[in-house]
């Protein structure tokens, strides 16, 4: 799976999961809200990890070292 891939996958898992927690929110169901709201947060920390993880790796595959 590609970074890409990836992150499309999380991204549709974040949108799934903002509509649940704009349907809690509008029923005025707090306790409801707050589980999706935790979801929400654990997704997009996991998703930040995974792209920050990717960032480095690439770059450490582009180094490149000049001596002079």
């Amino acid at each position: 799976m590609s970074s890409t891939d990836s992150s499309s996958s999380q991204t549709g898992t974040t949108s799934e999961l903002l509509k649940q927690l704009g349907q809690e929110l509008q029923a005025g169901t707090l306790s409801g809200a707050q589980q999706v709201f935790g979801a929400l947060q654990s997704d997009l920390q996991q998703a930040s990890t995974a792209r920050s993880g990717a960032l480095q790796a690439e770059g450490s595959q582009s180094t490149i070292f000049v001596r002079g």
